[in-house]
Order: C-alpha cells, then sequence, then structure tokens
C-alpha cells in the first residue's frame, strides 16, 4: 500500500486522470533578411526563405538579425570646429563647424544602443572633411571604412583612412583573420608590392583592410588591401595620401567568413536591383514581431 500511495493511483490501478489538452504552439517560420543598395540608398527586404516578400515594400536602411536581437543602422550628425587662422592665445574663437559623423547601432528588440563609431574631435584645423561607408555585411560582421582629411595650416592637408569590422554578436570590434592567415598575407605581401611606383626596394606592406563584396552567382568575394608608406606626392589616395596601395582577391575568403549564398537570397537580390550587401536568418520570434510591426 505504500508503494502505491508513494507512486501514486495511477500505477496502482486507480482512475486515470482527466484528459488535459495541450496547446500546440508552432514554433515561428524562418525567414531572411537582404540588404541592398541602389546608388546611396540601403534599403532591406524581409522575405520567406522561397524568395516571396513578407513585406509590401522593403524597409529602410539596413537591418540585420542575430539570434533574439535585431539590429538597425544609425548615423548621427555632429560637428567639429574650424578656424579661419590658426588658434593662439590671442585668436578668436571658431569661426565655423564642419560636419562629421557618429555611427550608432539600435537593437529594435531590447531599444539598447551602442556606439559603433564615435564621431572624431581632430582639433584645430581649417578644414575637415569625414567621410563614413558601411562597405557590406558578412553574417553577423559588418564592415566599415572611415576616412578623414585635414587641413591644419600645413604645406597641404591630408586625407587617413580607417577600417573597422564589427561583430554584431559580441557588440565590438573584431579581428576576423586568424593568426595563421595574417602570417600567410604577410608572407605573400612582398611580391605584391615589389615593383610598385614610387616605392623603396624592401618597403613594408601594411595590411590595412578586408573589403568583401557579394555577387549574385559568385557569391562573397574578398579584397586583401596592402598599403605601402610613401611621400606626399607619390601617394595613389586609394587608402591615404601618404601611401600607395594593392587590392588583392583573396582566392577563397576568410575561414570565418565563409558564408554560403542561399538561393532565397538570389531570388531576392534578382529581382531587387541595385547591389546585394549583405544577408541574415531571422529564425527567432522577437525580431520577426518587430519586422511585422515595420511592414504595417
Amino acid at each position: 500500500m505504500l508503494g502505491c500511495l508513494a507512486w501514486g493511483l495511477l500505477s496502482c490501478g486507480g482512475p486515470s486522470p482527466p484528459d488535459v489538452e495541450i496547446p500546440q504552439v508552432d514554433a515561428p517560420p524562418t525567414s531572411g533578411l537582404v540588404w541592398m543598395r541602389d546608388g546611396s540608398r540601403d534599403r532591406t527586404h524581409w522575405v520567406a526563405l522561397d524568395g516571396t516578400p513578407l513585406s509590401g515594400q522593403p524597409i529602410e536602411g539596413p537591418l540585420w538579425a542575430d539570434g533574439r536581437a535585431l539590429w538597425q543602422l544609425v548615423p548621427e550628425e555632429a560637428t567639429a570646429p574650424i578656424f579661419e587662422h590658426e588658434p593662439s592665445t590671442s585668436a578668436p574663437a571658431s569661426t565655423g563647424v564642419a560636419p562629421v559623423q557618429r555611427l550608432v547601432l539600435r537593437e529594435l528588440v531590447s531599444r539598447a544602443s551602442v556606439v559603433l563609431l564615435e564621431a572624431p574631435s581632430p582639433g584645430p584645423a581649417r578644414e575637415i572633411v569625414h567621410r563614413v561607408s558601411l562597405e557590406g555585411s558578412v553574417g553577423r560582421y559588418l564592415f566599415v571604412l572611415e576616412r578623414l582629411y585635414i587641413d591644419a595650416w600645413g604645406a597641404h592637408g591630408s586625407e587617413q583612412a580607417r577600417s573597422l569590422v564589427w561583430d554584431l554578436s559580441a557588440a565590438a570590434r573584431a579581428e576576423v583573420a586568424t593568426d595563421r592567415e595574417r602570417m600567410d598575407w604577410q608572407r605573400l605581401a612582398p611580391s605584391l608590392v615589389r615593383g610598385l611606383p614610387h616605392v623603396a626596394d624592401g618597403s613594408e606592406a601594411a595590411l590595412v583592410a578586408l573589403h568583401p563584396s557579394w555577387d549574385v552567382e559568385a557569391g562573397l568575394r574578398v579584397d586583401l588591401h596592402l598599403a605601402v608608406n610613401t611621400c606626399y606626392a607619390c601617394g595613389d589616395g586609394l587608402w591615404s595620401d601618404y601611401t600607395r596601395s594593392v587590392l588583392h582577391p583573396l582566392p577563397s575568403p576568410p575561414e570565418r567568413l565563409a558564408t554560403r549564398l542561399p538561393a532565397w537570397v538570389r531570388v531576392t537580390a534578382a529581382s531587387a536591383g541595385g547591389t546585394l550587401m549583405g544577408f541574415t536568418l531571422v529564425d527567432q520570434p522577437e525580431p520577426a514581431r518587430i519586422l511585422d510591426s515595420l511592414r504595417r
């Protein structure tokens, strides 16, 4: 009898419990986001995995899903002071401002935000030109190129460039190349820059950037950017005013970027027109609910 009490009535031949209807909740259907660029306009298409649009119109700007997060890029305008004359103890205050840009990523599910790129504070100058471009995305990685031109009363102004990769999952900057890959590229660099005009033999090349691009047929291509220091008059301006550059197409993408181009992305890109910039999978309900509200 004690056993019956311990295990309950059912194990002792007692009456069966009443049937209880357990509701079946279907998992949210997986969908995709496809980021396209047409001229200077970025738009994101929300589609089913057969390429069927889930929204009547594309969503303005790039969007990326990452697990339960949905990220949106928000450029913010800021200013930096400029001066007609070089400031001194007796000089007046700034005579104007130059526009500079700050990049913020907003997470639409939690309403959190994180600064991807701070606006520069270059110090006193008579001319400042700041340009930021989002070059593309590969999965959770965003590729950003920043260029800053400063004229600070020297013989001439000069422009410098900076490349950064942002990891949406970590909400931080990332290094996508492995140590082995970087060593392989560094060994390859001397042969790639040999013979560049206005560059001394034996000059060391710096690995300054990786440039991803998507081809609807061929998939992902990544160019390795090498820069070698030279004089101002000898620079080609592709990276900075004091360097000459080589863009080398890698035979295969870095292993952390190895990504297959799905059929639903090809279908969407072909029908949307423009340039494919990146795509992500929506496989959680939270981003899907936000996307559903954005399309209304």
